[in-house]
């Protein structure tokens, strides 16, 4: 990938809410780089969600060199939603048992009578989506990297676990982007 893809201050803050324990020495850095003070990281790494486990990437950067390898080599699957391109990477359960991370989301299929009885509606960045606590976020082999295509192409996002539409929002989305989100949304939620 070109240089024009390197994970921006405003991408890496973005981003931390995938991870646990980014480490003081990355911390220090990204502070004197950024702007963001330690509170707001602080409020980043406690977003629920899906997280990267620290043994397979600590930090932002660790895991953009991480990306940059797979892609040199050929380890991914890139494909096409409207303005983004999807760049899917699946890793090895042999060469990765624990995981690389955990996932965020749960399908309500798999939850019993009684989970579904503790999902609850919660607004999230102005999106009203559903929630569940009290259940064990389960482990990953894939992340995904979502590139917002445009003059400009920016890398939007990038995340372990299920490939998850963004929140449903007709102002911005076309009717077959919103619907698609909506129909996910519907059937999903999010572990707290």
């Amino acid at each position: 990938m070109d240089s024009r893809y390197i994970p921006s201050p405003r991408l890496q803050y973005h981003i931390l809410r995938h991870f646990t324990n980014p480490g003081e020495d990355y911390l220090k850095l990204f502070m004197k780089l950024s702007g963001y003070s330690r509170k707001e990281i602080k409020q980043q790494l406690k977003i629920p969600g899906s997280k990267f486990h620290r043994d397979f990437a600590s930090d932002p950067m660790k895991l953009w060199a991480i990306i940059q390898d797979m892609i040199s080599a050929g380890q991914c699957r890139a494909w096409y939603s409207l303005n983004k391109k999807i760049f899917s990477f699946e890793f090895d359960k042999d060469k990765q048992p624990a995981g690389i991370g955990t996932n965020g989301i749960v399908e309500f299929s798999a939850l019993t009578d009684k989970e579904r009885n503790n999902v609850k509606k919660e607004v999230r960045e102005g999106y009203t989506i559903q929630t569940i606590s009290g259940i064990e976020s389960g482990l990953t082999w894939e992340m995904h990297m979502v590139i917002m295509l445009s003059e400009e192409p920016i890398i939007a996002t990038i995340f372990p676990g299920t490939y998850t539409p963004s929140f449903p929002d007709s102002k911005t989305q076309s009717s077959e982007e919103y619907h698609d989100s909506e129909e996910f949304w519907k059937t999903h939620a999010l572990i707290r």
